[in-house]
């Protein structure tokens, strides 16, 4: 270990010359090379592994639209068509049901008369306004809060 800190094998020495470095960088190298059978079996590996690339590359070439792949679609769960139906059910809006029927607007239905032992005729306005307050809720649980 030099002073600095630095390992020995990392800095050259001034008496040291370039060809026993070489040397000693070709015996390590020996060291990591593979035995002659270890050889054979990774040259039949990397054939097949080439093989395997050339093909790939012919198909690429010929399918430009691989090539300029895009990123996935991001979801919009505002846009789905569930979704809408039930942000105009809960708003109070005409829409069409999941079975394909029509669904008209919430409306307030007529009184039933001035002889109403109840006197509905009274409470328009405030039936009115209910439901009004419905529909800008917009949610279900919008609309549990309000009752």
């Amino acid at each position: 270990m030099h002073k600095t800190g630095v390992p020995d094998d990392y800095i050259h020495h001034e008496n040291q010359d370039d060809a026993s470095i070489e040397g000693q960088a070709e015996q390590e190298n020996h060291d990591l090379l593979p035995r002659p059978q270890e050889r054979r079996e990774l040259q039949k590996e990397g054939e097949a592994e080439r093989e395997n690339r050339e093909d790939v590359i012919r198909v690429d070439a010929n399918d430009e639209d691989l090539q300029k792949r895009g990123r996935k679609r991001t979801r919009n769960p505002n846009e789905w068509k569930r979704n809408i139906q039930k942000r105009l059910k809960y708003t109070g809006k005409a829409y069409v049901s999941t079975t394909g029927k029509e669904k008209s607007a919430k409306t307030i239905g007529a009184s039933c008369g001035v002889s109403c032992a109840l006197r509905c005729s009274s409470h328009f306005e405030a039936r009115e306004t209910l439901l009004r307050a419905i529909g800008a809720a917009g949610s279900r649980e919008n609309n549990d809060t309000l009752f």
